[in-house]
């Protein structure tokens, strides 16, 4: 028998399977797609906004920005949704995201992860996500710390969150950039921060969660994360060093160099819950303008708003310790609370709910600066319910003081450059302020040109010697300047007064660089200082006014005084113009400028050299110059004058006694007028006019002389030899006792020798007149 054995082969086909969008709105599952139907590839005409790139290690999902719809539909950019169900495929996931151009980008999109499956590694790395895109993370049933997300924290702002239905999701978090953007993460996740850098100060952001989120600290030893500030319903998520305290707080955000200091990403979203905190020269502003509340670094602030911004604070916000500039408009909606009123606050172009003052109310306070820029009918309100009210002294910003105070605009001098009253420093310096400036010691109006409506002394806290010293660049009084309590006013400064009232006894003295400017001029009291110190002497400063300055005598004077002196150049338009109706004439005379009734004129400018040289005297006006210049020697101490190299004495020397007057070099003198019968001892090189109706006595000590006058009668001796002395007068009847040879040359006149003949004294007439011979 014959055995047949039949084989029966069967061939089974598996099923193709893919990754398929099952509802063309971006849900993908890994199913059967027996007509391979689920290519998704760019340059397919099914595709739908992203990519899948699967090999045998992992399968990777690339999202782009206009995902998820399928081509056709590609303009319906709210179809946004990209989920993964994964249920099928054990192996490791990856996502990741494509930038490229895309005409219907959309807004954000909502990524969901629903994994099914246990013990699945994925990977999400967030470079170029759409910003403010969610990720959801669901569906898993195990203990997710052994399969965690690891999550790369790239450079766009996203969101990370799990149902609370959900088991607890575990994200570990790395930011692979070096900075922080926006990574907001809500409800059943727990977070640990991995690969993180010590080179940190004290804490820095790195996330946002809501309180149902757990923090699971991070990987590095030497760190801890804490919540450092919570800010509605969210906590500020920080990397800090291990020593940081646990209840370290910080809800501010600092802005400097167009960025958010220490990486704090979360204030460019968050801003309305947190404290702007500007930086001591806030120029830029970010784009953010709604916070919380404002304050400081503890010292002096100049925050600037530009023009077309504000900022705008929620809260209420407590005025720091130290001075706060604001330039620009600024919204107080939680209003302001005034702790202290030594510190300047200038708020700009304010908008203020309401204000409330905790501080004791001390001396003449000022409780902030600037304009109101509500409705007038508000601003009235706001100022009437917080008892304050309004000073406007002339500049576009108003201060604002107590309702009681009765300071108006007055700001009264603390110390030496400081005030009582906290807006004066600033204020001063702007041109359109006019503020009242009370004086009660010594001022120093530093490195700035200061500008003030009056000046005034508090004789009240004077030292006793009524003297006060005033310095600094440039000080302007638009109207009075009052210094009639004063014996003596130190200038060291430029000060310029609208009008200047002092008394017969008051002094201004100037120094170098200083300058007294007025043009109006009152004065209390009858001077008494003809040719003594100016009421004003400016020395090496100078003194500033003209023709149309105007003089007011309280008390009639009967004799000229010297209302001020310069060695600078004097205005001559102020010389010969008449004073006080009429009564009184000015006079510039070189130096000094002298005021006199106009029935009792004196020219006469007298100087009282102490030391010989003629250059240092008592009062400003000497050494003096021109035929107004007189030098009287009765306080000369050794009787003798040397004057320098080439030196021009164009004033006149009253002689009333011997005197001996020298050169080193050549001098002149416009006149010696010898008042009385004197000898004159001439050294060196001499040419000056002669005065006198006495016959005196020239000695020639070497050296030449010109002299030169009208009838001229001397006796020339010369006591040394190659002297010369040459008369250019008409008529000149000369003595000659030619002990030593001397040469002699006159246009006319008569010589008489007294010993011995010319020729045996080697003498030499160079020139003799008619007169000369018929005489001999």
């Amino acid at each position: 028998m014959n055995i047949i054995i039949i084989s029966l082969i069967c061939i089974v086909y598996a099923q193709h399977r893919a990754w398929c969008d099952t509802d063309d709105n971006g849900k993908l599952q890994y199913i059967e797609d027996p007509e391979w139907k689920c290519i998704y590839k760019e340059e397919n005409y099914t595709y739908h906004g992203f990519i899948i790139a699967s090999n045998d290690k992992k399968e990777i999902f690339e999202v782009y920005p206009d995902c998820c719809s399928p081509h056709e539909d590609e303009r319906q950019t709210w179809r946004n949704t990209f989920t993964i169900i994964d249920d099928y495929i054990i192996k490791p996931k990856e996502l990741r995201f494509v930038f490229v151009g895309r005409e219907f980008k959309r807004e954000h999109t909502l990524i969901t992860i629903d994994e099914k499956l246990t013990g699945i590694d994925w990977y999400i790395n967030t470079d170029n996500i759409i910003p403010r895109s969610t990720i959801t993370l669901k569906g898993r049933n195990e203990d997710t710390e052994l399969h965690p997300y690891y999550i790369e924290a790239v450079t766009y702002r996203f969101n990370i969150t799990s149902p609370a239905t959900n088991v607890r999701e575990t994200v570990y978090l790395n930011f692979t950039a070096g900075f922080s953007p926006f990574v907001n993460i809500s409800e059943n996740i727990q977070v640990k921060l991995i690969n993180q850098s010590d080179d940190i100060d004290e804490c820095q952001y790195r996330y946002t969660k809501s309180s149902s989120v757990f923090n699971m600290g991070t990987d590095n030893s030497n760190l801890k994360v804490i919540n450092i500030c919570s800010a509605g319903i969210h906590q500020r998520m920080a990397i800090c060093k291990k020593d940081v305290p646990d209840n370290y707080i910080d809800c501010s955000c600092q802005y400097e160099n167009f960025e958010y200091v220490n990486h704090a990403m979360d204030c460019t979203y968050l801003s309305k819950y947190y404290i702007f905190k500007a930086r001591p020269l806030q120029e830029f502003i970010p784009h953010e303008y709604l916070w919380n509340s404002l304050s400081t670094e503890g010292v002096e602030t100049q925050l600037t708003i530009p023009k077309g911004k504000n900022m705008t604070f929620q809260g209420n916000v407590v005025l720091p310790s130290a001075p706060l500039f604001i330039s620009g408009t600024i919204y107080f909606v939680g209003g302001i609370t005034i702790q202290r009123t030594d510190a300047l606050y200038d708020l700009g172009n304010f908008f203020i709910s309401n204000i409330n003052i905790e501080t004791n109310i001390d001396e003449s306070p000022i409780f902030f600066i600037g304009k109101c820029a509500m409705d007038p009918n508000e601003c009235d309100k706001l100022f009437k319910e917080s008892r304050i009210k309004e000073e406007n002294c002339g500049g576009t910003k108003s201060r604002f003081i107590p309702y009681s105070s009765n300071l108006g605009c007055k700001c009264v001098q603390k110390g030496k450059n400081t005030y009582i009253q906290s807006d004066c420093s600033i204020s001063s310096k702007q041109r359109l302020n006019r503020l009242e400036l009370v004086l009660t010691g010594d001022y120093e109006s530093g490195n700035d040109s200061v500008y003030w409506k009056s000046l005034n002394i508090n004789p009240l806290n004077i030292p006793p010697n009524n003297s006060i010293s005033i310095t600094g660049k440039e000080i302007i009084i638009e109207g009075d300047c009052n210094f009639t309590s004063l014996n003596t006013v130190q200038l060291h400064s430029i000060l310029r007064c609208g009008r200047l009232i002092m008394s017969s006894k008051t002094r201004i003295v100037g120094y170098n660089g200083s300058e007294l400017r007025t043009y109006s001029i009152d004065i209390d009291g009858e001077v008494n200082n003809l040719n003594e110190d100016a009421l004003i002497h400016m020395s090496e400063g100078k003194f500033s006014s003209d023709s149309s300055l105007v003089l007011t005598l309280t008390t009639t004077n009967t004799k000229c005084f010297e209302l001020a002196s310069s060695f600078l150049d004097l205005n001559y338009g102020m010389n010969g113009i008449n004073v006080t109706d009429n009564e009184y004439t000015l006079l510039v005379l070189d130096r000094i400028v002298r005021v006199c009734p106009k029935d009792n004129l004196d020219d006469e400018i007298k100087c009282y050299p102490t030391e010989s040289s003629l250059e240092s005297f008592k009062y400003d006006q000497c050494p003096c110059d021109g035929e107004h210049c007189f030098y009287y020697m009765d306080k000369l101490r050794y009787k003798h004058i040397m004057l320098h190299n080439d030196r021009s004495l164009t004033g006149t020397i009253n002689a009333d006694s011997d005197l001996t007057i020298g050169s080193y070099g050549h001098a002149s003198i416009l006149s010696i007028n010898a008042t009385n019968s004197i000898t004159l001892t001439l050294k060196g090189d001499l040419t000056f006019s002669y005065i006198s109706k006495l016959c005196n006595t020239f000695i020639v000590d070497g050296g030449k002389v010109v002299v030169s006058g009208n009838e001229i009668q001397v006796l020339v001796i010369s006591n040394k030899g190659s002297s010369s002395i040459t008369f250019t007068s008409k008529i000149a009847f000369i003595k000659l006792d030619a002990k030593k040879s001397i040469d002699i040359k006159m246009n006319d006149g008569i010589v008489s020798m007294q010993t011995g003949r010319l020729n045996d004294l080697n003498g030499k007439i160079l020139q003799l007149s008619k007169l000369w011979r018929r005489n001999n």
